[in-house]
């Protein structure tokens, strides 16, 4: 360990961490080491590390502050700037190890031929890549930054690679307009500049939809360009001047930012109306404080100028690019380890390839030091070291499994109260007729919303029902603010007979976290507004789930998830026996299980008898399958209450089942 370090710590001086005058700044490499380790740790799946993903903002910070300190550097002492060269130190920092990364991929992708990657959707993300549009590629086809579930793009991290180098492919035009326009006037374009970056963050706030997923927002250069405009808006205060901020202050913004990175979860809604912004100005006063030659440095600049953390920020990205795509490949079943054994090698791995990429591709390139005849003899022994460990592990990694290949696997069979009969306890209702149809209302979450065409499809085939789907992803009662209005105002619209709820993934840390009455007091509330006008409610119990490994994630805790979905089940029963005769709970257990009671994506076909995918692979959500036997099971307890007449058998074979949801993501039911 001691050699590593020493090793990080001898690395040549990048020219980014360099003021206007060209004096090397050491402790912006140290901001850059705690930054990546930051994003790192988050990806690994550590839970003690929160809000991780907070680094990539001190990155977007410090990027902004050094491309327009240097801009503005060269402004004032040649009074132009050459946006060729400019343009041709971006390429040469940035391209050759990016060019190396996807290479890679797509020779692993050829060379495995893994189960891992989706190599049409991999080509995809690398014409986004390459083309630095990855941020908005994500946003086009769905692709959440915050999935727990579904395997990740091995280029899920360029979106931020993406909105970096759209800043500096427009900021350097932006800039030298502004500085025309004010002639030179810095006040003015310090205005002009804090006047984009309000406007950003404004953007990220309007846009922002409480209880769902935020990955727009997250990924937008609309509206994280704030945060390289921070940065640059310090570089406009502080260029050409020797004043800086007190670094006790600095050190107090340090600490309030890492207090960010470990609590601040990547859901908090808070974080987007304000947050950001918040973690933007720590990381500008944090910069402001240490951007400090050794001749000036303080207790904290030099604190951040220790060896190791300047190694590390100076090989920040290529760990940066390689630690995602190792993440997501080298895991189960690409390797035989698990647990905090896997984390340590794909850590070690990270580290091997970001310091050859440095020594061997990016160093030499931006020096010029590749066309030199010589170069590769002398910086031969760090990258073999490397190359050999790498080799190692792959050589030895078990061969991947083919998806599939076992038609069903089952889990132990899955401890829960709820694995009986279901109990319908409802009043007898109307009976409705074509002319006067069932009302009937669905409500939930997006596991409702993979539901609602099977449970649509065989209610609407009796002739006498109309459904009215209303579920929508990341809805939870103690999750999202809004819902009282927004049932209030359906319950209005539709007038249901009977609404059938299905929810509880987003109540669950809250329901176990309060005392069970509490929950069972929130239901009350939900259940007390969907029957206003008189409609029965029915809430269906949260289905069996068995989420699997994901890379960047921490390790399912199934007995967890089994005390959650205890828990938050018997808060729907409470209100249920609360309200016998209004309101019944509805077990979906033994529907979405195998006959002894075990777990499994893939279930018996109902007609056939073939083992057929019932759940995505994420193990949560409903293929066809799964959405078939939801209906079948509301349909049977509904039908006693409403006297509903059968519905031909054929329901089960329409359209719906082509339904674009059971295709997304690309691949999820097959």
């Amino acid at each position: 360990m001691t050699t590593h370090l020493h090793i990080l710590g001898c690395i040549g001086r990048p020219d980014g961490d360099r003021s206007p005058s060209h004096a090397y700044l050491p402790a912006l490499d140290g901001l850059r080491a705690l930054a990546v380790a930051a994003v790192v740790l988050y990806h690994l799946g550590l839970p003690r590390v929160r809000g991780g993903y907070l680094g990539v903002d001190l990155f977007f910070v410090l990027s902004g502050y050094l491309i327009t300190g240097l801009l503005v550097g060269e402004w004032d002492g040649r009074g132009r700037v050459s946006f060729r060269r400019f343009y041709a130190r971006r390429a040469r920092r940035l391209l050759p190890a990016l060019f190396v990364l996807l290479a890679a991929l797509l020779a692993w992708v050829a060379w495995r031929r893994s189960t891992l990657l989706d190599p049409d959707g991999l080509r995809r993300d690398i014409a986004a890549t390459l083309a630095y549009v990855a941020n908005w590629r994500f946003v086009a086809v769905g692709s959440s930054y915050f999935d727990q579930f579904t395997d990740p793009s091995a280029l899920r991290h360029a979106w931020s690679l993406a909105i970096e180098e759209q800043y500096y492919l427009f900021w350097p035009l932006l800039l030298v307009a502004l500085l025309r326009i004010a002639r030179g006037n810095r006040r003015r374009v310090l205005l002009g500049t804090v006047l984009l970056a309000t406007a950003s963050a404004v953007a990220m706030a309007v846009l922002y939809t409480p209880g769902h997923d935020p990955s727009r927002v997250y990924y937008g250069t609309d509206t994280r360009a704030f945060e390289l405009l921070g940065g640059s808006a310090l570089a406009l205060v502080l260029a050409g001047r020797r004043w800086r901020l007190p670094e006790w202050v600095g050190a107090v913004a340090l600490v309030a930012l890492v207090v960010q990175w470990l609590t601040v979860g990547d859901t908090a809604a808070w974080m987007y109306r304000g947050g950001f912004v918040l973690a933007t100005v720590l990381g500008a006063i944090v910069v402001g404080a240490v951007a400090r030659t050794s001749a000036d440095a303080g207790p904290l600049t030099r604190a951040l100028s220790i060896a190791p953390l300047r190694g590390l920020g100076r090989i920040s990205y290529g760990v940066y690019l390689w630690h995602w795509p190792v993440i997501v490949l080298l895991r189960p079943p690409t390797i035989d380890v698990s647990g905090d054994t896997l984390r340590v090698v794909q850590v070690a791995v990270t580290l091997a390839i970001s310091l050859a990429s440095y020594l061997v591709i990016e160093q030499p390139v931006r020096t010029g030091a590749l066309l030199r005849r010589g170069a590769w003899a002398a910086r031969f022994a760090a990258p073999a070291a490397a190359v050999v460990l790498v080799g190692v592990i792959v050589a030895t990694a078990s061969p991947p499994a083919r998806r599939n290949a076992a038609p069903a696997v089952a889990s132990p069979p899955i401890r829960s109260t709820t694995t009986a009969a279901p109990r319908v306890s409802l009043n007898p209702g109307r009976t409705p007729t074509a002319a006067d149809p069932l009302r009937v209302l669905l409500v939930g979450d997006s596991v409702m919303v993979d539901a609602s065409p099977g449970i649509e499809a065989a209610i609407e085939a009796t002739g006498v029902a109309a459904v009215e789907p209303g579920g929508f992803p990341g809805f939870g009662l103690t999750y999202t603010k809004s819902w009282r209005r927004d049932w209030t105002d359906m319950v209005a619209k539709v007038r249901p007979d009977v609404v059938v709820v299905l929810l509880g993934a987003w109540d669950a840390d809250n329901a176990l976290a309060h005392p069970p009455d509490w929950y069972a007091g929130v239901v009350d509330d939900a259940t007390a507004i969907l029957a206003e006008r008189g409609a029965r409610v029915v809430w269906l119990g949260w289905p069996p789930t068995r989420p699997p490994a994901v890379a960047g994630r921490a390790e399912p805790d199934y007995d967890h998830i089994e005390l959650q979905r205890d828990t938050v089940d018997a808060a729907f029963r409470t209100v249920a026996d609360r309200h016998a005769g209004d309101v019944a709970y509805v077990d979906t257990g033994s529907t979405l299980s195998l006959p002894d009671g075990s777990f499994s994506a893939f279930l018996p076909d109902p007609t056939t008898g073939a083992m057929v995918r019932a759940r995505k692979h994420d193990n949560t959500h409903f293929c066809p399958s799964g959405a078939e036997r939801m209906g079948r099971l509301v349909l049977g307890a509904l039908t006693p209450v409403f006297a509903l007449p059968a519905p031909p058998p054929t329901w089960t074979a329409g359209d719906w089942r082509a339904d674009p949801r059971y295709d997304d993501p690309p691949g999820a039911c097959r």
